[in-house]
């Protein structure tokens, strides 16, 4: 009785340790997601104390000066408002309350459209990683009763052909973040995240003759050639030709959303509004007859809750990086590959061709800016 499909976790790397005969410890130090470079924040929302003290990915290190930089001028205008009568620092405070709701309007806003942008931008990048995947999956079981040597090179083809579609678009994303603000890009690097831009494109049209080359170079025809032997019928390589697209369409989807930046009059705006009401603030509260440390506490908090929101919107606006909360893109195509292995695998039930799928990809994954870092 044939075995039950292996779950995914220690029997995967089981199985992909038994391919490339390397035992579950090395493969799991040398081929596992979970050790490469990037390293995605991680938290337990159910534990109040390691959420508010954890720094990795926090916006502690950014707020923090901005926090100290108010108290210190919240304390020295109140020490002067308490030693020196004649001299008065106050502001009315009842404008100040006018002009909280407006910055509260456009920090809030932002954050919701930069965190829509985000969302979208993660969906899109599930949108690749399956599609490659399926694309594999579906043109295996398509052939998976064809054991011919002719069979076995198409589906290598299209497997390599998959995993370096994926390793194009994740460098063309990451290149394209390392990038500093448009405005100041040389003739080299806009020449170069051209290429790196239009290498999808060229490996997306590279896939499709992949799948339609067994009409022409191998003994696999199509079902509506009339042969005998035949096994694919034209609106499954219609099915295979439909992830490509997909993949295309989701990739050229990501590059519209980074290419449409947040307008900037707005930001410029509500930057200018946030740091005017947050240091203007120890002015408008010195009407309230606040002890020194109360008026301080009151300030850095408020300070910490503005110009954070302000940092994570900064934070969001450009997820495809190396950064703490940045989508982990590389690990995610990996974790990919890995399941194009495990789809060869389980299909041509022998060790040699995962073997060449894996040194052709790792020979691809070689001359990556960014996977091979």
């Amino acid at each position: 009785m044939e075995s039950e499909l292996p779950r995914r976790g220690d029997s995967l790397k089981r199985i992909v340790s038994t391919i490339t005969r390397t035992s579950p410890a090395a493969y799991k130090s040398n081929n596992h997601p979970a050790n490469i470079g990037h390293k995605s924040v991680s938290y337990c929302t159910s534990s109040h104390i390691s959420v508010i003290t954890q720094l990795y990915g926090s916006v502690w290190p950014v707020v923090f000066p901005f926090c100290l930089a108010n108290v210190c001028v919240c304390a020295f205008i109140w020490v002067v408002d308490k030693r020196y009568e004649s001299i008065d620092l106050s502001i009315e405070p009842s404008g100040h309350r006018y002009l909280a709701g407006l910055v509260s309007f456009l920090v809030i806003a932002r954050l919701k459209i930069i965190y829509g942008y985000m969302v979208k931008a993660r969906e899109q990048l599930n949108v690749i990683t399956q599609n490659a995947l399926d694309l594999v999956e579906c043109a295996t079981v398509l052939t998976m009763n064809n054991k011919s040597l002719e069979a076995l090179e198409w589906r290598r083809s299209i497997a390599l052909g998959s995993i370096q579609l994926l390793i194009v678009s994740m460098d063309a994303l990451s290149y394209n973040s390392e990038l500093c603000n448009p405005n100041h890009w040389t003739e080299e690097e806009i020449s170069k995240r051209k290429e790196f831009f239009r290498k999808p494109t060229v490996n997306a049209l590279d896939l499709k003759r992949t799948i339609l080359s067994h009409r022409f170079d191998y003994g696999v025809r199509s079902v509506d050639d009339g042969l005998d032997d035949a096994i694919i019928e034209k609106s499954s390589e219609q099915l295979l030709l439909t992830f490509v697209e997909n993949c295309q369409n989701a990739f050229y989807s990501i590059d519209g959303l980074i290419n449409t930046p947040f307008p900037f009059p707005l930001i410029q705006m509500a930057r200018t509004i946030l740091v005017f009401w947050v240091y203007t603030l120890p002015f408008a509260l010195q009407h309230t007859p606040y002890p020194l440390w109360g008026i301080c506490m009151l300030v850095f908090i408020l300070t910490y809750g503005f110009i954070g929101i302000e940092a994570v919107c900064v934070e969001m606006s450009d997820p495809f990086g190396d950064d703490a909360n940045d989508f982990d893109q590389v690990n995610l195509a990996r974790i990919t590959f890995e399941d194009i292995y495990l789809t060869i695998f389980r299909n041509d039930g022998h060790d040699g061709e995962v073997s060449k799928v894996r040194l052709k990809a790792e020979r691809l994954l070689s001359t990556s800016p960014f996977f091979s870092r």
